[in-house]
Formats: C-alpha cells, sequence, structure tokens
C-alpha cells in the first residue's frame, strides 16, 4: 500500500511539471499517439503601410484568435487565446497569381507582438528576449463564462464601436487573469508563413489575381474565401512544463519539388482568411484554421519516473525479504 502511494505521489509530481498549464493538460504527451490538432478561429486587422491599396511588403496583419477545440475538445470553461502580428516579407509567383510571404514585426515597432502583449504576460528578459522573431503569444484563462467580458470573441467584446487593437491591449491582460502558454515563431531557416489564393474554388475578390486589393477585401461581407494558410514554425518559449517537441514535417507552397521541412509546430494548408462579416466590421480579416504540435516528456523527465518506480520497486523486494527473513 505505500508503495502504491509513493509511486501515485511521484506519477502526480511529474503529470503536474509536464502538464502546468490549461493547453498542457489537453495536449496528449506520447510519442505513440497521434499529432494533437488545434483547431482557431481567429479576427485580424490590416495595416497598409504604404498606402497603396495592395497586400504588399511592408504591410502588417495583427489580431486575435481562439483555440475552440484541441483534438476536438472544447476547452471550456478555461479559455485558450492568442494574439499575433504579422509583417508581408515578399511574394513569390504561383501560377498566375504569387505566395505572400510573412515574418515577424521587429520587437520595437508599433504593432509588434511585444507592444501588443500585456507588460505583466512579457516573460522576463532572462527567459526570453527573442522578440525580433515572434509571431504568436499563446494565452490561456482557467475560467472564461459565457458572453464574458474578459473573453475578446465575447458579444460585449464584438460590438462594432469597439476598437480591434483595443480589444486585444485591453481585454487579454494579467489583470483579467490571462497567463502566458508559449510564443510561436522564427526559429530555424526553414520557419515560415506563407499565404496564397485560393486555388480549389473561385475566387470572388477583385478577379482573383494579384495584386489583392485590401478594399476589396474590406468591402465584400460575405465571408468568402479569399486565400489559404500555410506555415512552419518554432516553439520560442513556452510555460508547458518539462516537455519536448516531436518535429513535424510540412512542403512549403509551391513547386512539386518543394522539399519537406520540419517544424515544432505547423499550421495547416487547409485552413482559410475570409472576409470580415456584419457582425464584426472592424475587422479585415476571419480566419479558421488548424495547427499542429506533438508533445512528449522530455527524456529526463520519464527517466526519471523510471528510477523512481525502480527505487520503489527495489525497496519493496527487499521490504518483502526482510519479512520473509524473520518469519
Amino acid at each position: 500500500m505505500r508503495f502504491c502511494l509513493a509511486l501515485a505521489a511521484a506519477v502526480g509530481l511529474l503529470c503536474c511539471s509536464a502538464e502546468a498549464s490549461v493547453l498542457g493538460d489537453l495536449l496528449t504527451q506520447n510519442p505513440n499517439e497521434n499529432v494533437d490538432s488545434i483547431n482557431d478561429n481567429s479576427r485580424a486587422v490590416i495595416f497598409d503601410r504604404n498606402g497603396n491599396d495592395l497586400l504588399d511588403v511592408g504591410d502588417e496583419i495583427v489580431g486575435i484568435l481562439q483555440f475552440e477545440r484541441v483534438n476536438d475538445v472544447d476547452p471550456s470553461p478555461a479559455g485558450l487565446f492568442s494574439i499575433f502580428a504579422l509583417k508581408v516579407t515578399g511574394q513569390r509567383a504561383f501560377g498566375d497569381a504569387s505566395i505572400i510571404e510573412h515574418g515577424p514585426i521587429a520587437g520595437g515597432e508599433a504593432h509588434s507582438l511585444w507592444s501588443l502583449l500585456d507588460p505583466s504576460l512579457r516573460p522576463l528578459p532572462g527567459s526570453f528576449n527573442d522578440w525580433d522573431n515572434a509571431l504568436f503569444a499563446i494565452l490561456e484563462i482557467d475560467e472564461l463564462g459565457n458572453n464574458d467580458p474578459k473573453d475578446p470573441f465575447s458579444a460585449t467584446n464584438s460590438d462594432p464601436t469597439d476598437d480591434p487593437l483595443g480589444i486585444i491591449t485591453n481585454v487579454l491582460t494579467a489583470a483579467n487573469g490571462y497567463s502566458l502558454g508559449a510564443i510561436l515563431g522564427f526559429g530555424s531557416e526553414n520557419d515560415f508563413f506563407d499565404t496564397m489564393p485560393n486555388v480549389f474554388a473561385p475566387l470572388r475578390i477583385g478577379d482573383g489575381q494579384d495584386p489583392l486589393l485590401i478594399s476589396e477585401i474590406q468591402a465584400d461581407d460575405g465571408g468568402v474565401q479569399i486565400v489559404v494558410e500555410s506555415a512552419g514554425m518554432s516553439v520560442l518559449y513556452h510555460a508547458l512544463g518539462d516537455i519536448d517537441l516531436l518535429s513535424l514535417g510540412i512542403r512549403r507552397p509551391g513547386p512539386v519539388s518543394t522539399p519537406v521541412t520540419y517544424h515544432d509546430v505547423l499550421l495547416s494548408p487547409d485552413g482559410s482568411i475570409q472576409t470580415s462579416t456584419a457582425e464584426v466590421p472592424n475587422w479585415d480579416l476571419e480566419d479558421d484554421t488548424n495547427f499542429k504540435i506533438h508533445i512528449i516528456p522530455e527524456p529526463g523527465t520519464v527517466a526519471l519516473l523510471v528510477s523512481m518506480v525502480t527505487l520503489l520497486g527495489l525497496a519493496r523486494g527487499r521490504r518483502r525479504s526482510l519479512r520473509q527473513q524473520q518469519d
């Protein structure tokens, strides 16, 4: 009985270490399990930095997303959200259209992830300071009720008079109960974030060709699918406990000969960006796609558990041997 209690305590301590967050509790931590899938719903605004009405190099896309399901499990009453900040960094030809390449906004810029994130939620500089490569900050809150004013997607915070940046900076705060789960971005030379025209269905935005006019996106409130997204990113910082990430392979959009590259987190290419709807007129884009991630306990953590089990087993065997000698 003492052995069982001690083992349970050891396993409990290990699980607490490896699943120290809302997100960590929802992710599987077994190398033999399937890759975890996290479905999101997001809203974003476009900043036309050069004022030419084209979504092109230098323009910024900033927004929030809600993780609606993790492995088809609704995290409610907990909440999982993310702030993201992207900059158009280039374009490359793809048939009659082009693929738009995105990258991070430098940490000192007005719309960077660092500037949008509540200062109380930023990691200490000694634990993370790579803001120039950061794209997404994953946030979580333990309790979130329906139509909660602390929910950036609630009816309270979706009023047409609301300012998108105000929702990001005033609602997603430590004072409202949020904590930082992870920061995603570009941590390797293979990391990328691309959007490309939806080639699987006719486009109703302009003529479906380049250039992509921002005013045409904003003017169409029918929720039309415009582009598909594909990304491979690194976890730059996390508070998910003692975990490792298994690299996931993805082929960057482009020629068939494009090699597969490996990343901590994928944004699956079956998602879409849609035009803003009448319910959220101050946002330019809506999105519905999936993140992919596969975490496992760190080898050292697993070894610690094995050692604990072994030592407890030896102790149990020794006690049994002593009892037999006494008998």
